[in-house]
């Protein structure tokens, strides 16, 4: 069944903060290694979190994909 317009553009926004979620981990992340003295806790925390944001990067690139897929499929 075909997704209407408004379920689309739903599915996108969704996606957009999908996205935008994986980039502040990210900041978040590296705003830690530009801190002063890091230690073995903090860069223990840096790698949670930049695991977490590929882990979110790639939610948002499998979700897109479904939806390129819903779009494209025939109608």
């Amino acid at each position: 069944m075909p997704m209407t317009r408004a379920c689309q553009q739903l599915a996108l926004e969704q996606n957009r903060r999908l996205f935008a979620s994986a980039y502040e981990l990210d900041r978040a992340a590296f705003a830690l290694l530009e801190g002063v003295g890091l230690d073995a806790f903090d860069f223990d925390h840096y790698q949670g979190l930049r695991r977490k944001a590929a882990e979110r990067y790639q939610e948002a690139i499998e979700h897109l994909a479904l939806l390129e897929g819903s779009r494209s499929s025939p109608k």
